[in-house]
Formats: C-alpha cells, sequence, structure tokens
C-alpha cells in the first residue's frame, strides 16, 4: 500500500526527467508485494524476508544463492523501539535454520560510527523545546521524512497531549499507517493539512502551532513555502527545527549552520521556483530521533548469527555510508568474516 505513495514521490522529485510511460511502468510493472518469510522473486531465485524494524513494512532480504550459500542484505534497519514500529529481531529469533546467512552483501551504515541518541529522549527534547516557542504564542516548524519520521514526530507531540498539523506526503502516509497502527486515541491531535490556502490560512492566524512537513532537508516539498515566512521571524517567537538526517549541501544543513552566526541569510528556491533571500531569525535546532541502529547494535546483530552458525561469515561487504564507516564497519566486523570487501560503486566479487 505503501508503494506508491514512495514511487510516486521519488519520481516527483527526482532529478532526471521520467516521463509518463516511465513513470507508470515504474509504478505498475515493476512493483512487487514480498511477504515475510520465503517468497520466489524471480523463477529460481528464492529470498527470505524479515522484518527489518526501521519503518513499518520495511525488509531485510536472505538470498538463496542458489549453491547451498545465502547471502544478506538487511537494507535499512533498527533494533530500538519507535512509536510506530518494534526494532528488527535477531535471525536467532526469525530466521530458520537453512536461511542462516553466510556472506552479508550489504549492510546499514547510515548512522556513521557514534552511538545513536535515545529515540524517545530526542523525541522528549524536542517536544519540550516547541513548547518553549508555543508558550510565546510562536509557531514551531518542524521539517521531517515523509515516511517514518513524520508520523514519529507527530505521534510525539501527541502523547503529550499537544495539537500539531501535519503537511506533504506525511498526511498521507499517515492515513495508511493509521489503517494498521492502533493510533485512534491520538488522531485527534493530529490535524492534516491539505492545501496551500490551509497553509496560509494557519500562518495568517497569528495563533501559535506546530506544523510537521517535508521535506526533511528542506529541499523539496512544502517547507519551501513555509521557510521564508518563518525563518525571519524573532528568536524565541518562532523555530525551525530538523529532525532527520541532511546531507551536507541540503538547505537543512545550512540553515542550522548559519544559525549559529548573526545577521545571516540564506537563498532559497520557494514552491514557485523562484529564488530568494531569506534571513534566519528564528530559534533553529537539530533532532536526532533516529531510525538506524548504530555500529554497536549492528555487530551485535551479525555476532549473533555466527553464534548460531558456530562458523565466521565468508564474505562480509560494508555499504550505504561514508568511507569512514565502512572502514570502521570493517575493523569492527573483520573477527566475524574470512573476507571484507568495501560495497563500493562499481565493486563486483564471486561468490
Amino acid at each position: 500500500e505503501a508503494m506508491p505513495i514512495v514511487f510516486r514521490d521519488t519520481v516527483h522529485y527526482s532529478p532526471y526527467l521520467y516521463d509518463i510511460f516511465e513513470s507508470y511502468h515504474t509504478l505498475e510493472g515493476r512493483r512487487q508485494n514480498i511477504a515475510l518469510g520465503e517468497t520466489e522473486i524471480l523463477p529460481g531465485v528464492k529470498v527470505f524476508a524479515k522484518g527489518a524494524g526501521h519503518l513499518p513494512g520495511a525488509l531485510s532480504f536472505i538470498f538463496d544463492l542458489g549453491n547451498g550459500e545465502k547471502g544478506l542484505i538487511t537494507g535499512d534497519q533498527g533494533m530500538h523501539y519507535q512509536y510506530i514500529v518494534d526494532g528488527a529481531k535477531y535471525c536467532s529469533e526469525d530466521v530458520p535454520k537453512e536461511y542462516m546467512p553466510t556472506h552479508v552483501l550489504g549492510m546499514d551504515l547510515t548512522h556513521g560510527m557514534g552511538r545513536r541518541m535515545d529515540f524517545v529522549n530526542e523525541c522528549d527534547r524536542l517536544v519540550e523545546a516547541s513548547v518553549k516557542i508555543l508558550d510565546n504564542k510562536g509557531i514551531a516548524l518542524v521539517g521531517a521524512f515523509g515516511f517514518g519520521r513524520g508520523q514519529n514526530v507527530a505521534i510525539a507531540y501527541a502523547r503529550k497531549g499537544i495539537e500539531v498539523y501535519v503537511d506533504g506526503v506525511i498526511r498521507k502516509v499517515f492515513e495508511l499507517y493509521a489503517k494498521h497502527i492502533p493510533l485512534s486515541s491520538l488522531m485527534d491531535k493530529i490535524k492534516f493539512i491539505r492545501s496551500p490556502e490551509e497553509r496560509d490560512e494557519l500562518l495568517e492566524s497569528g495563533e501559535p502551532a506546530v506544523i510537521i512537513t517535508t521535506g526533511g532537508m528542506a529541499d523539496a516539498g512544502p517547507i519551501l513555502g513555509y521557510l521564508p515566512r518563518v525563518l525571519p521571524r524573532p528568536k524565541g517567537k518562532a523555530a525551525v527545527f530538523f529532525t532527520s538526517w541532511t546531507a551536507p549541501d541540503s538547505n537543512a544543513t545550512k540553515i542550522v549552520n548559519k544559525s549559529k552566526r548573526k545577521n545571516t541569510k540564506i537563498l532559497l528556491e520557494n514552491e514557485n521556483g523562484r529564488r530568494v533571500e531569506v534571513p534566519i531569525n528564528c530559534t533553529v535546532d537539530h533532532f536526532h530521533p533516529s531510525a538506524h541502529w548504530d555500529p554497536y547494535e549492528m555487530e551485535g546483530y551479525f555476532e549473533d548469527i555466527v553464534k548460531v552458525q558456530g562458523k565466521l561469515f565468508k564474505t562480509m561487504c560494508p555499504t550505504h555510508g561514508t568511507w569512514e564507516a565502512k572502514c570502521d564497519a570493517s575493523l569492527r566486523l573483520g573477527d566475524l568474516a574470512d573476507n571484507t570487501i568495501f560495497g563500493e560503486p562499481g565493486v563486483s566479487f564471486e561468490i
């Protein structure tokens, strides 16, 4: 149910020029829903899917390589509790012995090298910072990813009895999640913004409000319509809070860095495609309620597999992280595998 939303959002904001036929083919021709457990994804190609604990519906895959070997690709992985999903289980808890991986062909190194911050504590810090703005009858604008982060953050406010407004694709995903996750007791605190007119009405009302919107990096989405109207407001009377991982060259990272200096401005492209120079006067901060495991949780996950197997992995392939994170993973996990290969673009190897 979520995949059409994922693909439409990705195709819409993609830097590549998809035409209507390619979009349709991506959405309808290539999409395949895979259930937990064993599935034949192509003739003769079987995988075992297990919950990844990152988002509702996120899966890790263990591929049957056809030679008695099994290869694990974790995908984005989380081991800790979040409001919308429980953490992933160890393979010893939910993978049959015949599917225990002998190779790790891909892993999640998004978090980098340090320990992740406590999820609930980071959510609480965000809510507390927002309450200070609300007490001054101001607006707290919260940038978040459309899948997972936006819903987690909104629930964090609702659990404290604070009403929030939700905009962008976060709303569409919320409507989907609400059908599968018991959220009914909280939904009366979560209001949906459905049009630019409703955004204008809220911003011009003068009422204190928390607004959660995409995009999490402030490079696309409705947040581009909010930022020019919130950033110039006085510190303490308005705030822009980011809650997602942000790329070094993203608007979000630039705003956070520039906010540490006085009398700074940022050049933004608004929703209409016009470039505008916006002063940064309001409170700005970055919170980290991460949905990813950290290196210590990852190490425990792979140690569990080695313990069950009674032997080392044949291949360990660090992927999906910075060069530094891959180096750290190679050192950290080197004793768990016979061979370590960096998963860089263009690298190939035989099993």
